[in-house]
């Protein structure tokens, strides 16, 4: 049996109220980190549901990837969380067993689970590779399996002898004494699966997607959601309570980088409308254009990843529904995902009945990929007027123009595409180049020369357009 409510919600600005046992109580808390290269990221505090407390948040650290997951001790007086890089951290009376911090991983993290005795966790990446921790058995995984839809989240079983894995469409795989006591497989879902928590007997399940709509299996009980509620930022992760009258559901973290006013143009980071930069300041947006390529967007963001740059891809949506992987990859490296249309089509000759699958159809698809709402589109071949810009206004997108144009796409040699764009760079610029549409060798070549020589000059390298 399953269920999807809308709960009544009361949203709190920097406060957390205590829950009364079975009594739903929503409150938020926000707190500024500072990231590196311009990065300016909000923890949101786990929001409680039943008698679910609060031990504590990355609120004021400083992080290099997002918190994707968190598991509860079995006192209830504790959790951990999870960065996607898999970077671990213990709250309340929660232990450090270890992470994948630092380590190469195939796949990013997407979720944890605990063992019911709190003496070790696993990890669990988008491909269902898992990882144990602590006194935490291994009892298998889909890693190297094919999917349909990559893996969410994860749930331990109790006795710690088995473990769930759900992937985004809300298909379920039981491992160990794990029982299968049904899915969302093959059903229509408004948004995808993110998570999913186990009840205290193991007879019963929780699946959340990114909407707030919970979804009880088994004899897991319903105690309410967010589903049809507004939400700034979407739900990332659930997880029970000890005494299975209660769950947490936690929010993504928003970011800075979501300022683009909807019916406007951005054509340099310090004019912009909402722009938090000031004119004269030495910051700099990079963008790639076309992609994702299988061949060139790994390479772009190796080189990315590296020297911990921030970039815009504008994503063909038919490209992007052919690679993915590539979106999801490009997502959890911390980089913007923005419209670009389906076809690469120019948008001032396009029919009104034309943007739903042009536009709407690519937001879609990023959106599922993110969990963010899109914030800006590239229109084609720069072709753009009035009317382009008030049809982006009404589906609450920014256009995203650009000031330096190195010409890449033409390949002039990696040497002239550097020099190109160092010699135009200046306060606010945007720089557009490609990573796909094409041979973008030469790109990949020149992309080092760029980042080095922008910082050699004393500039700043930020994210625009983040969802």
């Amino acid at each position: 049996m399953r269920h999807l409510a809308n709960g009544r919600t009361a949203t709190l600005s920097a406060a957390l109220l205590g829950c009364i046992s079975l009594t739903v109580t929503v409150a938020i808390a926000q707190t500024t980190v500072a990231r590196a290269e311009g990065y300016a990221d909000v923890v949101a505090q786990p929001v409680a549901f039943g008698d679910a407390g609060f031990f504590g948040s990355m609120g004021g650290q400083t992080l290099t990837q997002p918190v994707v997951g968190m598991a509860p001790t079995p006192s209830g007086h504790g959790y951990w969380l999870v960065a996607s890089d898999g970077g671990v951290f213990a709250f309340g009376d929660a232990g450090f067993f270890g992470s994948m911090g630092g380590r190469h991983l195939n796949q990013p993290i997407v979720g944890m689970a605990a063992n019911p005795f709190g003496s070790g966790y696993w990890l669990v990446a988008a491909d269902g590779g898992v990882f144990a921790f602590g006194s935490s058995r291994f009892f298998g995984s889909t890693g190297g399996r094919h999917l349909n839809q990559p893996i969410a989240g994860m749930a331990a079983a109790p006795f710690a002898l088995g473990y769930w894995l759900v992937a985004s469409d809300g298909g379920v795989f039981a491992f160990g004494d794990a029982p299968f006591l049904g899915s969302m497989g093959g059903e229509a879902l408004t948004q995808p699966v993110v998570g999913m928590a186990v009840s205290p007997s193991g007879r019963g399940y929780w699946l959340v997607a990114s909407d707030g709509g919970v979804f009880a299996f088994g004899d897991a009980q319903f105690f309410g959601s967010m589903g049809g509620q507004p939400l700034s930022n979407p739900i990332t992760a659930i997880l029970g309570t000890p005494d299975g009258r209660g769950y947490w559901l936690l929010p993504a973290t928003p970011r800075a980088t979501d300022w683009a006013v909807p019916g406007t143009v951005i054509y340099n980071l310090d004019t912009a409308p909402g722009s938090p930069y000031k004119p004269g300041q030495k910051a700099v947006a990079l963008t790639f254009d076309d992609g994702p390529s299988p061949i060139y967007t790994p390479q772009v963001l190796q080189i990315l990843v590296a020297d911990h740059v921030p970039a815009s891809f504008q994503i063909i949506g038919q490209s992007g529904a052919a690679y993915p992987d590539l979106l999801r990859q490009e997502a959890a490296d911390g980089m913007s995902l923005v419209n670009h249309t389906w076809t690469h089509v120019a948008l001032t000759t396009l029919p009104p009945s034309g943007w739903t699958g042009q536009v709407d159809q690519t937001n879609s698809l990023l959106q599922s990929i993110t969990g963010h709402p899109v914030q800006c589109l590239r229109p084609p071949y720069g072709y753009t007027d009035s009317a382009v810009v008030a049809q982006l206004g009404q589906r609450g997108l920014a256009e995203l123009y650009w000031d330096v144009d190195p010409s890449d796409y033409l390949r002039p040699g990696a040497s002239v595409i550097a020099e190109r764009v160092l010699s135009a760079i200046h306060p606010g610029a945007i720089v557009v180049m490609h990573d796909g549409g094409g041979d973008r060798s030469q790109t990949v070549s020149a992309l080092p020369a760029i980042i080095s020589g922008i910082r050699a000059d004393g500039y700043q390298i930020v994210p625009v357009c983040g969802g």
